[in-house]
């Protein structure tokens, strides 16, 4: 069975250090992208899983207009917030 690969994104470095020592405590393996992707072009992904980006009106503003044009370009968007 081919296995899942993931991709983490953060705008926050200090929140992409958090995530790859607790990847390695957990023994779990996936790739950290650190920067913005909100403006560039639909990703090449099946799912889009997003957690913890609607605590401001700004965030909101900016991430929603990206997801919409994942989820129009086939992309199945979770959003849990």
């Amino acid at each position: 069975m081919p296995r899942a690969r993931i991709t983490a994104v953060e705008i926050d470095p200090l929140a992409g250090v958090a995530m790859r020592c607790n990847a390695a405590l957990n023994d779990v393996h996936f790739e950290v992208h650190i920067g913005d992707i909100c403006e560039g072009p639909v990703p090449a992904i099946d799912a889009l899983f997003a957690g913890d980006v609607c605590y401001s009106r700004p965030m909101v503003d900016r991430i929603l207009p990206f997801f919409r044009r994942c989820a129009a370009a086939g992309v199945e968007v979770i959003l849990a917030d």
